[in-house]
């Protein structure tokens, strides 16, 4: 691929990675999920009903992205989304609900590891290799801009009709089918055999790399455990009395902390070593959920927008160390295979939660992740000082070799 597809290949993936997350439902999807009649319990049935969903088709999905297309995948996701938003806007009742998770998540799955492999796959081998993680850092903080600017006009919006924000949020996604179209899917090497034989693969792959082991092991603990922060905004919010006409507000604030920390990544710190700096956000996702665990008043607030640094530099370094230790034919369905696990995790958990918030309240659930985010950082330090590192601050894969037999 020559410089100027190159080039042309970064501008339109941030254009798609924009519009594919710009959903601007956010703010008010957890009142517009009561306003249907829902309690906490069946909002996070739902969520994990989605999580399920992603667990089954993650890894499909991405042997679809790894042996077919990369682009198709990408187109797929935005149609798939708009399907979900637009039964979300028509019915109400729980079941139909539930189909539209489903169809939701399958739309997320689409996308989940074939964008960074697409990206990656693009600037290999070119002298913008190296700024790979920039990239991804600069997508995610005009992601969250974005979002941060829209989510005050969805408040408003909501308050007109409700429905509004999930209609504005079709149209971003059908922007984002069309944008995938004009990309140019890099000469790569394709998995070749059969799709047991990819996954047969792909799970070996995982085992034979410390730095994959402990990636996933990392995805699954704090990967799930900011997944469930954002479900537990709007229980604190009401715990503390803020009224919902303040939630866009307030998510304004906590996307553009989210930007800020994607771009100071990109300029500044995208060379570190990715297994200290996930440690160094693990630490800052601990306090985030310790705090409020004990002290739950509204002074606490602003402490949740910790959670936006991780936010915001989770993906970046996460996939560029994926990435970095994967083979072409494997990436993207190692990238989803990682994903799942912290999806199964996620979609577990989320059940319990929805139940100890209906009746212990939010400051329990706090709590209770606080105290096993502070015992999972103890062990991950530990088993991360058995990863060599190369000079440089990147990742020195260290295989572990198969037996001999």
């Amino acid at each position: 691929m020559d410089k100027i597809q190159v080039e042309k290949n970064i501008r339109i993936y941030m254009f798609y990675k924009f519009f594919i997350f710009m959903m601007i439902i956010g703010p008010v999807l957890t009142p517009f999920m009561i306003s249907k009649g829902l309690n906490y319990t069946q909002i996070m049935m739902l969520q994990s009903v989605a999580a399920v969903t992603k667990i089954l088709f993650e890894v499909p999905t991405g042997v679809v992205a790894d042996k077919v297309s990369r682009k198709l995948s990408l187109f797929l996701s935005g149609l798939f989304l708009m399907a979900g938003l637009l039964i979300y806007i028509i019915f109400d009742y729980f079941a139909v609900l539930a189909l539209a998770e489903v169809i939701m998540a399958v739309g997320c799955t689409l996308n989940s590891g074939a964008d960074s492999a697409l990206l990656y796959e693009t600037l290999k081998g070119t002298e913008y290799e190296k700024n790979y993680s920039k990239y991804e850092a600069k997508s995610v903080g005009n992601v969250f801009l974005g979002q941060g600017i829209f989510s005050v006009l969805s408040s408003v919006f909501y308050t007109l009709n409700k429905n509004i924000p999930f209609a504005i949020s079709i149209i971003f996604m059908l922007a984002a089918s069309i944008s995938s179209m004009f990309l140019a899917e890099p000469e790569r090497e394709k998995s070749g055999g059969s799709y047991i034989v990819h996954i047969i693969e792909n799970t070996k792959n995982i085992f034979k790399s410390k730095t994959i082991i402990w990636l996933t092991i990392f995805a699954i603990c704090f990967g799930c455990s900011n997944m469930i922060g954002f479900w537990l905004y709007e229980p604190l919010f009401k715990a503390v009395n803020i009224p919902v006409t303040i939630y866009g507000l307030i998510f304004l604030g906590l996307n553009l902390v989210a930007s800020f920390s994607a771009g100071l990544y990109s300029k500044c710190f995208s060379g570190s070593n990715s297994i200290s700096s996930l440690i160094v956000l693990s630490m800052l996702m601990f306090v985030s959920f310790i705090i409020p665990g004990l002290f739950m008043n509204i002074l606490i607030v602003p402490i949740i927008f910790v959670q936006q640094i991780f936010r915001a530099l989770y993906g970046p370094i996460m996939c560029f160390a994926v990435n970095e230790n994967t083979e072409d034919r494997h990436r993207a369905t190692m990238i989803s295979t990682i994903s799942l696990l912290s999806n199964l995790t996620y979609a577990a958990s989320l059940p319990f939660i929805g139940m100890v918030l209906d009746g212990s309240g939010p400051k329990t659930v706090y709590l209770t992740i606080g105290i096993i985010s502070g015992l999972l950082i103890i062990f991950l330090f530990l088993s991360s000082t058995k990863i060599k590192t190369k000079k440089d601050g990147h990742h020195k894969e260290e295989i572990i070799p198969e037996n001999p037999k």
